[in-house]
């Protein structure tokens, strides 16, 4: 059962990010984006982005 104020979000074929973008200013500091996708390429791309941005990733 997730806390109250935590949250996460599974975004699976998330292609370049579009959704995982606005999710995760959505969910904040306290909170869990995590995006899937087949392609390599894709996820690369979406890699650049999240770090342009100063999003935390892990893998």
């Amino acid at each position: 059962m997730p806390r109250a104020g935590y949250f996460e979000l599974l975004d699976i074929v998330c292609r370049k990010g579009a959704s995982l973008f606005p999710a995760s200013e959505r969910v904040g500091e306290a909170g869990k984006v995590i995006g899937i996708d087949f392609s390599a390429n894709m996820i690369a791309e979406t890699h650049k982005a999240l770090t342009k941005k100063g999003v935390q990733i892990f893998r």
